[in-house]
């Protein structure tokens, strides 16, 4: 877009200069004048032209990374990082506001990495990494925030840096998680068959041994 507005600004200027000499032109240098004005149009098209398609070849070959909650057997949260641009993401940091509660007590998410000093893996285009950060119940406390502002920063290969921010919304994730009496109540239920049946194995590999 700066080229195209360069070109304008030129063909303007030259426009006006012409104006400011007219009375002292002849016709002839008027006719001349006016003849070079179509070629300078054809200038601000290309300009506008040659700026569009870098716009679309950055736009095709940047990184954009996106965050997003994901449920994992119906109880527990990851928070997945995917870059779904054209080009390689690299010193990622995510930011997380206010601090999301962990899954032991007193963890709490603010910042991926937690070291300050450090970043995340590069991501290639359409690559994605998961982070296991919390449960569908302390996610969905009642007491706890409706939605979480994340943001990613990270730059390209050439150095270029990004910023994006995204509201993760915790009524429209809920559904994802399988947190309600019935579920828990089925998980119980299997650990204790599994309990029961470990139970049962020891008991006959006591009675059998040698």
């Amino acid at each position: 877009m700066r080229l195209g507005i360069l070109a304008t600004i030129f063909v303007t200027g030259y426009v006006g200069i012409i104006l400011y000499m007219l009375p002292d032109l002849s016709k002839r240098d008027i006719l001349l004048a006016l003849s070079g004005i179509p070629t300078l149009l054809l200038v601000i098209f290309a300009a506008f032209s040659l700026d569009e398609t870098r716009r679309m070849r950055e736009a095709t070959f940047s990184p954009l990374v996106t965050i997003r909650f994901e449920g994992r057997r119906g109880l527990l949260v990851d928070l997945v990082i995917e870059n779904v641009g054209g080009g390689v993401a690299q010193d990622i940091v995510i930011e997380i506001e206010p601090p999301l509660k962990g899954l032991r007590e007193g963890e709490a998410f603010r910042r991926l990495p937690s070291d300050v000093h450090s970043a995340l893996q590069p991501l290639a285009p359409k690559q994605s990494r998961r982070f296991l950060v919390t449960t569908g119940p302390v996610l969905l406390d009642n007491e706890g925030p409706r939605e979480y502002k994340a943001t990613a920063r990270y730059r390209d290969v050439t150095g270029r840096e990004y910023q994006h921010r995204y509201t993760l919304n915790i009524s429209e994730f809920k559904d994802e998680l399988l947190t309600d009496e019935k579920t828990i109540t089925d998980v119980v239920r299997q650990l204790e068959r599994i309990a029961k049946e470990l139970r049962e194995i020891a008991g006959h590999l006591k009675r059998n041994k040698w």
